[in-house]
């Protein structure tokens, strides 16, 4: 179920939570901390679920997935669309 508040992730905050993970570890309260500063509220589980996503996609990604994105024709696992944010 999604809340009212819910907000597509960025490219800027996955780049920031695998920088972040590498600097404080899995300290997912901490992460969600600093994005907050930042303007995004996100929550220490939604962080983490982000991750895996990412981490799950990466993975995925090796394999050669076979659904892709129809804007870029990146894999879907974990992706957020570059081509569509820029339109």
């Amino acid at each position: 179920m999604r809340h009212d508040n819910a907000q597509a992730w960025t490219p800027d905050e996955d780049n920031a939570i695998l920088c972040m993970v590498e600097q404080f570890g899995k300290k997912w309260a901490k992460i969600a901390k600093s994005l907050a500063q930042s303007g995004r509220l996100r929550t220490p589980a939604s962080v983490r679920n982000r991750f895996i996503r990412i981490k799950r996609g990466e993975q995925f990604r090796e394999v050669r997935g076979k659904n892709r994105c129809a804007a870029c024709g990146e894999i879907k696992l974990g992706h957020v669309c570059k081509a569509r944010i820029t339109r």
